[in-house]
């Protein structure tokens, strides 16, 4: 057969075989190993970028762990003085510096967060008080370096003095579980 194809044919035809191989080889080493070096690569780069990051955090820790230190420190009471009447003596403070005389103020509960070192401290707190002193109340506990949050808060005009406000709050401070009194 090949000597009834002529010189030209016969390169024609080792030259189409050349490429075929050429493609074969290609499709069947080169491009699979193409593939799984640039997906090496990007995952290379992604892995590099994580570790960079990790680092980054890891170097953050000290700094992280101390100003962990230092808020928790703001959490506890002073030797000698139960997490809950501390909190209700911040509270009672604050109410006189805004001229926002509770009538009554008392501890509810704590319940804690879940799996968290911490728990949330509820308090009842009933006022009998103007619309300007319960905003100052509320600004300055906003300003408080204790975590006090108010939960809910129930106003009623009063029936006496419509100027005046019957409030009813709930508060949550956040504190350790360790500090609580059982």
């Amino acid at each position: 057969m090949s000597e009834r194809l002529s010189a030209r044919e016969r390169r024609l035809a080792v030259a189409t075989l050349a490429v075929v191989l050429l493609a074969g080889f290609v499709s069947l080493f080169v491009e699979p190993a193409w593939r799984r070096w640039t997906l090496a690569s990007g995952q290379l780069a992604a892995l590099e970028e994580a570790n960079r990051r990790a680092r980054a955090q890891g170097e953050r820790l000290p700094a992280l762990r101390e100003e962990l230190f230092r808020l928790e420190e703001g959490l506890l009471p002073p030797a000698g003085v139960t997490l809950q009447a501390w909190i209700l003596r911040h509270l009672e403070s604050l109410g006189a510096e805004a001229e926002f005389e509770p009538s009554s103020l008392r501890y509810l509960r704590a319940d804690p967060l879940g799996e968290s070192p911490y728990a949330e401290l509820r308090f009842d707190l009933r006022a009998r008080a103007s619309a300007e002193q319960l905003q100052e109340f509320l600004l300055r506990l906003a300003a408080s370096p204790r975590q006090v949050r108010v939960a809910s808060l129930k106003l009623t005009p009063s029936a006496r003095d419509p100027e005046v406000l019957d409030v009813a709050l709930t508060l949550v401070a956040l504190a350790p579980q360790v500090a609580l009194d059982d």
